[in-house]
């Protein structure tokens, strides 16, 4: 027998399983998957299943509520993938008794299928698990134009459903037996730090009774240290004093299939040292035979290692964003937000990393880069909003400089008192860029070219459209519409804004998300080279059809936001420079009504405008394709030296130089077509800027 170990996430829009450890183990020809903890079927986690394990979901099972009339509807279902099949019995998913044969001479069904449909009274519970306790589904696989045959076991206490295990035969064509592969005694060993004690009381112990209980008398919990050998000596383990174990007695009407301890301060493991931080502990069990006899007591597979400490946190919410025009980090500004347990962390430290190593950049690498690579923030209490070390380079070894693409992320050091392990934040920041001048930020109310203003009163909206017209030359350039409407098999909640002729709305970084409006905090950067939407963008879709389907889109969420404001990024293209803005707004009644509080825009993304004619330059041709040319037919030029710089349209500076000729010829065939502005200067007294296009 081959036993493999690993640890497996699952997500389903959000996390789905929080953390699932799977036992994989190979009996003659049977893969069996054992599932850790049980995993309970809720309406908000589906609980997914990989059959054969080759990191493709085969099929979820789901849980809907709904009400029809005055009486409460509970469905429990399975969806499946292509390819993957159940069987059913008049399409309701057989409840498949132990030992019985799943092979072809079932009926099988793909798509989704009604486990059990149950309502306030128990004679409304429609479907063949009404009274099982305890059964397998039958799951039909195609590979390669053949079939595979497993189960997957069910347990229902008290009407919740919860998925213990599965098994998948490995031979094409070859029926399975229900139940076949699950070890003969406990399964799901787990162990848990649910407290801040720093001792036993800490430690959460739990497992799944055996399939067969007839077989023992009782089970004997004991914890060891990781790396002690000795616990797998059946015979040593049967030994041990009631001191060091746990008695659980088998009880054979007991509704419950799963059994759990949270010890006490006074816990010792079995070489009788008391349980303790920073200590690499596993959970066993062992299932002593009602026969006596020793030789027939069975050690479970133990637990993975557990390690009491407390758990340094990952940050939330970082945002990057330029506050300066020395072309280097000292232009950089990080904020996030601090984490709720900051006792745990050391410090933080500040990465920057391009566009192209930010795939890359993980927990270990973060570790492993020296202090030039990053800016540290001591905890203390507070939000952080900190200014980058002058001197820092991004996680390639790269200077920081104008007119690149960067993401942000914050390392959170564990405090080695409490906890050893240390976090990465749970995503990095939204793209953003350094510029000459700054882009526009979420909250930003001042600064050059920034026009800002508030609503009194703030404009409610329930039901209802407002026409926001940003840039104040009254004309609408934006709708935001909500609307709720709810039915005694149907609710929805709708919040979205809509771009008016070719503006834009900001959308969020997540490319599967073509639709979706990015819900930005403060300190947010807000320019061009992020993704935009011209048309209806998302904010919250939440729609419930009658408990079969529970639907969410948008980025906008109760728990997060509910009470708290938030920012859209805005463009408007009606100018001959796109104006970047935003607007400020909250709910203020769960997901049904709203009120917009404030806005401000930057009425060009350049500190640079098209001056008085004080000079008498002219640039030509305009628009120019390989070169241009400078000229000034007043002579003003002659010994003097004349200072020019080019900027795109985002502000970044393309060139700087100087001449003293009445003409000057410049190439632009490196440049990429588009907008381009060409500032003229000459001993600080005076300037002219002119715009350019280049095809």
């Amino acid at each position: 027998m081959k036993t493999i170990h690993f640890l497996k996430k699952m997500f389903s829009g959000a996390l789905l399983l929080t953390l699932l450890n799977l036992t994989l183990t190979f009996y003659g020809q049977v893969e069996y998957i054992d599932v850790i903890p049980d995993a309970r079927i809720r309406s908000s986690s589906p609980v997914k299943i990989d059959m054969n394990q080759d990191g493709v979901t085969d099929l979820q099972f789901t849980v809907s509520y709904w009400l029809e009339g005055e009486i409460n509807i509970t469905e429990y279902r399975i969806h499946t993938s292509y390819g993957v099949s159940v069987a059913v019995s008049n399409e309701m998913v057989s409840a498949i008794d132990d030992n019985s044969l799943i092979d072809q001479e079932l009926n099988w069904s793909h798509g989704h299928a009604t486990v059990v449909m149950l309502t306030d009274s128990y004679y409304g519970v429609y479907g063949f698990w009404r009274d099982v306790r305890e059964g397998f589904v039958g799951v039909r696989i195609t590979e390669d134009s053949q079939y595979r045959y497993g189960w997957i076991r069910l347990h229902q206490p008290y009407r919740d459903f919860y998925v213990a295990d599965h098994a998948i035969e490995s031979l094409y064509g070859q029926g399975i037996l229900a139940g076949d592969g699950i070890p003969p005694g406990a399964t799901s060993l787990l162990g848990e730090d649910i407290d801040d004690y720093q001792d036993g009381r800490d430690l959460k112990c739990s497992f799944t009774k055996a399939k067969d209980e007839s077989l023992f008398s009782e089970y004997r919990l004991f914890i060891t240290k990781a790396d002690d050998t000795t616990a797998n000596n059946v015979e040593l383990m049967s030994q041990l004093p009631e001191e060091k174990y746990v008695q659980f007695l088998v009880d054979t009407l007991s509704p419950l299939f799963t059994e759990e301890q949270i010890m006490d301060e006074n816990t010792i493991d079995i070489d009788g040292d008391t349980i303790t931080f920073f200590v690499d502990y596993r959970v066993h069990v062992l299932n002593v035979a009602r026969s006596g006899v020793t030789e027939e007591n069975i050690l479970s597979t133990s637990s993975q290692i557990i390690t009491l400490q407390e758990y340094t946190e990952q940050v939330l919410h970082v945002r990057g964003y330029d506050k300066g025009n020395s072309n280097s980090s000292a232009d950089l500004n990080v904020a996030f937000d601090k984490v709720e347990h900051e006792q745990y962390v050391g410090e933080y430290r500040i990465f920057i990393a391009n566009e192209s190593d930010t795939a890359d950049f993980d927990l270990e690498t973060a570790l492993s880069l020296p202090q030039s690579y990053y800016t540290v923030k001591i905890p203390d209490g507070s939000d952080v909003d900190k200014a980058l070390h002058p001197d820092q380079l991004d996680v390639g070894g790269e200077q920081i400089v104008n007119g690149v693409d960067y993401f942000a992320f914050v390392l959170s050091i564990a405090d080695s008192t409490y906890s050893v392990t240390s976090a990465l934040s749970s995503e990095p920041s939204r793209k953003f860029i350094l510029g000459n001048p700054d882009l526009i930020i979420t909250g930003q109310i001042t600064g050059e070219n920034v026009i800002h203003y508030t609503f009194e009163p703030p404009p409610h909206i329930a039901n209802s459209y407002y026409d926001l017209d940003l840039d104040n030359d009254s004309t609408p350039d934006f709708t935001i519409m909500t609307h709720y409407g709810e039915h005694w098999n149907y609710r929805g909640a709708f919040l979205n804004v809509t771009a008016q002729r070719d503006n834009q709305v900001l959308l969020c970084k997540h490319e599967e998300h073509s639709d979706w409006a990015a819900v930005l905090y403060t300190n947010e950067q807000i320019g061009a080279s992020s993704r935009w939407l011209n048309g209806r963008a998302i904010i919250l879709e939440d729609v419930w059809d009658g408990g079969y389907h529970d639907r969410y889109w948008g980025h906008w969420h109760s728990s997060d936001w509910h009470g708290e404001s938030f920012y859209i990024g805005l463009c408007v293209m009606d100018h001959e420079t796109p104006i970047y803005g935003w607007v400020k707004m909250a709910a203020v009644l769960c997901n049904m009504e709203w009120e917009i509080y404030e806005c401000a825009y930057q009425t060009s993304p350049n500190s640079v405008h098209e001056s008085e004619d004080h000079l008498n330059f002219t640039l030509r041709p305009n628009p120019a394709r390989d070169y241009i040319y400078l000229d000034n037919a007043d002579g003003l030029n002659i010994n003097r030296e004349i200072n020019v710089k080019i900027y795109n349209k985002l502000g970044v500076k393309m060139d700087e130089f100087t001449y003293t000729d009445s003409e000057y010829k410049y190439c632009v065939s490196d440049y990429p077509p588009g907008l381009y502005f060409c500032s003229i200067g000459y001993e600080g007294e005076e300037f002219k800027v002119i715009k350019f296009i280049r095809n």
